[in-house]
């Protein structure tokens, strides 16, 4: 046998063994998904029975609800991106270094 055909098996049979795993561990899951309550929380959290949902299109007069969550999301996406940027800048700041240099960043990552 040439060593082409040996690795070949041994990736045939490494490749069983983690299907195998994979398909034991979401059988289990299912499994213990089956056992679970549907929905413990059901009835605290229908809001239909709530007593604002009757006055909820007057308050929406006064104030546009859709508005504020619209509002509310972009305020926490441009926050987001700003913690993401500032973390970035960091790093790329420590790769780089004092000097900045820009071939230094690139040898880093190809090697």
């Amino acid at each position: 046998m040439s060593t082409a055909v040996v690795i070949g098996l041994i990736c045939s049979l490494i490749s069983n063994v983690i299907v195998g795993v994979g398909g034991l561990v979401v059988d289990l899951i299912l499994m213990y998904k089956s056992f679970m309550p549907t929905d413990p929380v059901g009835g605290l959290l229908d809001i239909a029975k709530e007593p604002f949902v009757d006055y909820l299109p007057y308050i929406n007069w006064f104030i546009p609800l859709d508005y504020a969550v619209s509002l509310a999301s972009a305020f926490l996406d441009a926050y987001a991106m700003y913690i993401v940027w500032k973390y970035f800048r960091k790093v790329l700041s420590a790769l780089l270094g004092s000097g900045g240099n820009i071939a230094k960043l690139i040898s880093l990552i190809v090697s």
